[in-house]
Parts: C-alpha cells; structure tokens; sequence
C-alpha cells in the first residue's frame, strides 16, 4: 500500500509528536526529584555494591541481572531495619544457594543496609499485582487470629513469643520461598525430635546461616510447646498463608520468569 505525499507527512508529523511528548514526559517526571541525596553510610553501601559487582546478579529498579531478585524494595520485604541486617548478615555471611559468601566487615554490611534503607525510599522496582504486607507479618496475624490461639498454654504463648522475638519468622514461612530454603515452623515438630530441635537450638547451624538461640532450659521448653502447637494447627496457618499471599489472584513470583529466585 503507497501513501500519498500528504498522508507521509502526516504520519511523520505524528511520530515526531509522539517522540517529543514521550521526551517531555520522562523529563518531566518530578519522581526521584524530591528525595534528599544518600546519606554517607548509604553512599558507601552503594560503593559496596558496586565494588562486589552486585548488579551483575540483582536488579534495581529492573536493571541488572537476572540470577538473583531485585533488591530495590528488599528493605520493605524484610519489615524493618532491624530484620534487614540480621538477615542481611547471615546471607552475606554464609552465602544462599547460588549466591556466595562475601568477606565483609561489620560496618560495610551496615553500609549496605543502609543503602538498601534509603533505596526502598526512592518507588518500587517491580510491578505488583496488590500491596500485600511482608510474609513474616501474614505469618504473625494468622498465628495471633487462629482461633485456638485463645486457649493456649502459658508456656505455649511464651514460645511462640521466642519465636516471634528471634526472628524465626523471618526465615522459616510456610510458602516455599523461605530464605535459606529454611523449614516450615509449622512442620518442624513432626519432621525432627526433640533432641535433633533442642541440639539445633542450642548450637545453631552455621554453615546453614542460623545462629544459636542462647536459650535458658525452661525457655527452651517453652520455644518446644510453641512449636508443637504450630504442628497441631500447621494445616489451617498453611492454608492460610496461601489464600493470604495470593488474595489478589496470584503472586507474581508464581509465574515462570527467566528469573531465579
């Protein structure tokens, strides 16, 4: 089909519009404007970041590798700062998976927490379906909203507590996608004695990322009732957690990216 000189210069006239309203739209953009510049902890973080070749495995803001998951809003994900380096240091400690260990000093890993801090600030680096709150905090809200929770134990209610205060939670979710591949909370009664528990407890997993709880006997005890009442109700949290992470109609970490996560 042959256009006419007229309809041409129509078309391009169109074109070069287009172009030039794109132009002035992302220039315009006042997203990022607002936002003070990085701190001196979160600008060595970034040179961390960059000195490691960081961004050849994980993305910000979508740019970067595809091996790992982008880390823009990984503050967020893990639910607060505190959670952010305690995780942050087992990870770059031990490695994860594919991921390995980095020889890192204390203060470039509170470096780099704080840059990850600060970027979490800046938007969202990936498309979601729904805001959906962090995991360990779904995990939290159906333990606390089950309906047997009422008639728990004293000591029951006090390992739950521990688990809770340890940080447990942040790592050992029932969705699969746990950090460290760690095991369910809600099958580890069922799955590993008591002894196998109260030896992992005590002396941690290193080589897996997972401190030792420093536990005194009746808390241990405690720590051990909790659990097993996890156990004892681990079907419905396990439901629960499911129907809570896909309220939307399903994660976006569920669908089959050329992505490793």
């Amino acid at each position: 089909m042959t256009l006419d000189p007229r309809s041409r210069l129509l078309l391009l006239a169109l074109l070069v519009g287009a172009f030039c309203l794109q132009t002035w739209l992302i220039y315009s953009d006042p997203v990022g404007r607002g936002h003070p510049p990085l701190s001196a902890a979160a600008t060595r973080g970034r040179a961390v970041w960059h000195a490691h070749n960081c961004q050849s495995c994980h993305q910000i803001f979508g740019f970067g590798g595809f091996l790992g998951p982008d880390l823009t809003n990984l503050a967020s994900r893990r639910g607060d700062t505190q959670s952010l380096a305690r995780d942050m240091t087992q990870i770059l400690t031990t490695g994860s998976e594919r991921m390995p260990a980095f020889l890192l000093s204390e203060d470039q890993r509170s470096d780099l927490a704080s840059f990850f801090a600060e970027l979490d600030k800046l938007g969202v680096g990936q498309v979601r379906i729904t805001q959906v709150p962090p995991a360990k905090d779904i995990f939290k809200n159906l333990i606390s909203g089950h309906p047997e929770h009422a008639s728990l134990t004293p000591e029951a209610v006090e390992g739950l507590g521990i688990i809770e205060q340890a940080g447990c939670i942040n790592c050992h979710l029932p969705n699969g996608r746990s950090t460290f591949a760690a095991t369910d909370l809600t099958t580890l009664s069922s799955t590993l004695s008591e002894d196998r528990l109260r030896a992992v407890f005590s002396n941690g997993l290193p080589d897996k990322g997972m401190p030792a709880l420093n536990l005194q006997p009746t808390q241990l005890a405690s720590l051990l009732a909790g659990l097993a009442w996890l156990g004892e109700n681990g079907h419905e949290l396990r439901q629960g957690f499911h129907d809570a992470e896909n309220a939307s109609g399903g994660s976006l970490l569920d669908l089959p990216w050329f992505e490793y996560h």
